[in-house]
């Protein structure tokens, strides 16, 4: 081990389950600039799955809509990741 670094006690819990994020870096979800929405087609198929209305769609004007991510509301389910259509939603 190097020096300097510590080490915790492994649970029996922790090697079936296996965690969503590490606690250091936490992920949200993001839209890629694939999604079909910012091309200007009507997709809200990641909208529309989001059990906590975490995703919104963000209308611009003369330009293509964004799929905008509240992080406070996001509980990081991956519902919206499955439901969309053209793989442009990451964790």
């Amino acid at each position: 081990m190097a020096p300097g670094m510590t080490t915790q006690p492994i649970s029996r819990r922790s090697f079936f389950v296996r965690p969503l994020h590490s606690p250091r870096e936490p992920t949200v979800p993001s839209v890629h600039e694939h999604c079909l929405s910012s091309r200007g087609i009507y997709c809200r198929s990641c909208v529309d799955t989001c059990p906590e209305a975490a995703l919104r769609v963000m209308p611009a004007l003369r330009g293509a809509a964004r799929i905008v991510v509240d992080a406070s509301r996001c509980t990081r389910c991956g519902d919206c990741v499955r439901a969309c259509p053209a793989d442009a939603i990451g964790l």
